[in-house]
């Protein structure tokens, strides 16, 4: 018997059963793996996450875990959650505050919502948003 996530291969050459990573994609889907269909293999997810669809990123982290993104753009799970909703998580890993009167913001140049009584504008000379009073 093999362990989920694998199959049993049958070595006619030694006559011995052995356990390889399953090409059937099903299995894939129940633990946190996911299915190559170029090479027909299941492969494991990148550390911390739960659920992708390939080695470079992650579309849900376990428990205790976030969404980031790296340098890449590709998504990764991280540990470190920002204290204040007001913060965004720099390449480094370390919580950065947003831009003046940003509620929240994915990094340092992009602000997706205003504090209460500005509105987020964009300046196309800098390509930025920004928060301007109401």
């Amino acid at each position: 018997m093999c362990e989920f996530g694998f199959e049993v291969s049958y070595d006619e050459t030694n006559d011995i059963d052995s356990c390889v990573v399953s090409t059937d994609p099903d299995l894939c889907q129940a633990e946190p793996m996911y299915y190559d269909y170029d090479t027909q293999t299941c492969y494991d997810c990148i550390q911390n996450c739960e659920h992708c669809s390939d080695n470079l990123s992650c579309d849900l982290c376990v428990d205790g875990f976030s969404l980031q993104i790296d340098g890449n753009g590709n998504l990764f799970c991280g540990q470190q959650l920002c204290p204040e909703v007001d913060m965004y998580m720099d390449a480094t890993g370390t919580c950065q505050y947003c831009m003046l009167d940003c509620a929240i913001c994915a990094d340092g140049e992009t602000c997706q919502t205003c504090h209460f009584g500005y509105e987020l504008a964009f300046d196309e000379t800098t390509g930025m948003s920004y928060c301007a009073e109401e």
